[in-house]
């Protein structure tokens, strides 16, 4: 783990520690991942978060005119911090780091889906009730199509990949197929 993950796991683990004591554990990690698709989605922000020599209360300046009517006060003074202690570049790992820990302490996890064509809310369902079952932890279900599957589904959780997709059951095939002419 590089030195710059773990200065942004302190500071994860200290925003769920405080957010945890208020009951907003929940919302700070939604919130937190909201905070992360906008920056990412604006490059011009990452810039000026990620830039040294612009000043920090121009910085928080900035991200109190962007998120405080999207955030609570615990998580735009966690923001408010990074950027004074110059950890702005620390925000996707910050975020990630949260929404790892406050999944394990809540009993939560993220199953990641890619299927050839688009789940319904039943079969989302459905996946979660059974990783439930297997994993006894409550699971998100964030669905991706992916048409290079050609038909089933890939299950990404805890670091772990499920694939029952065609296209993996013909890379499988495909290896069988070369070990037997080895032999």
């Amino acid at each position: 783990m590089s030195r710059e993950a773990i200065v942004a796991k302190r500071y994860a683990k200290a925003l769920f520690e405080l957010a945890n004591e208020q009951g907003v554990a929940n919302q700070a990690e939604t919130e937190l991942a909201s905070v992360l698709q906008i920056a990412e989605a604006n490059p011009e922000l990452l810039e000026v978060l990620h830039h040294p020599t612009i000043e920090a209360s121009k910085k928080q300046a900035l991200l109190k005119a962007v998120f405080e009517s999207q955030v609570s006060l615990v998580v735009l003074n966690a923001l408010n911090l990074l950027v004074a202690r110059k950890r702005g570049r620390l925000l996707k790992e910050f975020v990630e780091s949260y929404i790892r820990i406050a999944q394990e302490a809540l009993g939560q996890a993220t199953a990641i889906v890619r299927s050839a064509f688009p789940i319904s809310a039943s079969q989302s369902k459905a996946i979660a009730d059974q990783l439930k079952a297997t994993t006894g932890k409550t699971i998100r279900v964030e669905s991706i199509v992916d048409s290079k599957l050609i038909g089933g589904i890939q299950i990404q959780l805890n670091g772990t990949l499920y694939d029952g997709s065609v296209a993996g059951q013909l890379v499988r095939l495909q290896h069988a197929m070369r070990n037997a002419q080895a032999l």
